[in-house]
């Protein structure tokens, strides 16, 4: 039965990876909210809030049918949080709440933080002139998409091996919330993409390439 430390996602990913994405989130909407609502008033811009909710509403739906389609599978590799098809352990059903609860926040503050960022961009702001800024979106960067490697590096050895279920509905709510992410963000960026977005991108995707490399073989 596999445990939690074969995961890279659960054991890197949950670690490391998670807790920085929460951190920049967190810091990010903490530091632009106060500006952005000035600037709604003024221009009449859209809430945050209006669309946080929603998106935060599909993605805890989508988190709710990957951990649907992890219980319903016969085939899934039994593991700590599901020793048998149709049965959650006590962990299990931990971890699956905290995983719809954590689609649904980190989806939210994510579209907070973009709707935030678009209307500083659109007032003539430059939210990534200090160092600091750019650093903090650099790490995001990277703590998204490593996480989104190693959620596909858990996935690949079940391919085609009969847990077609579970792996599919993993793998294709990871590459939709990628598409999503990436194309909100290029959104926000708006005419300014072109000179904020190019450097946070790249070291992110590189420093993402090389922590996938570091957990190509598993466990260590």
């Amino acid at each position: 039965m596999a445990g939690h430390p074969d995961s890279r996602a659960g054991t890197v990913g949950d670690a490391v990876l998670l807790p920085t994405l929460a951190a920049v989130l967190v810091a990010g909407n903490s530091a632009m909210a106060a500006h952005a609502r000035s600037h709604e008033r003024e221009g009449g811009e859209i809430s945050p809030l209006r669309l946080s909710l929603p998106i935060a509403v599909v993605a805890g739906s989508i988190g709710l049918a990957v951990q649907y389609a992890w219980w319903v599978d016969p085939h899934a590799t039994p593991q700590w949080g599901r020793p048998t098809p149709r049965h959650f352990s006590v962990a299990g059903w931990w971890h699956a709440a905290f995983f719809v609860a954590a689609c649904a926040a980190f989806a939210g503050q994510y579209a907070s933080l973009l709707v935030r960022l678009r209307i500083a961009i659109r007032a003539g702001d430059e939210p990534f002139v200090t160092r600091a800024s750019r650093r903090a979106c650099s790490a995001g960067i990277w703590a998204f998409t490593s996480f989104v490697a190693l959620v596909l590096q858990d996935s690949a050895p079940t391919v085609g091996r009969g847990s077609a279920i579970a792996t599919i509905a993993t793998a294709a709510a990871t590459l939709a919330a990628t598409g999503a992410a990436g194309t909100a963000l290029v959104w926000a960026a708006g005419p300014a993409r072109s000179q904020h977005l190019p450097r946070p991108l790249t070291v992110g995707l590189v420093g993402a390439v090389g922590l996938a490399a570091a957990c190509h073989r598993w466990p260590p």
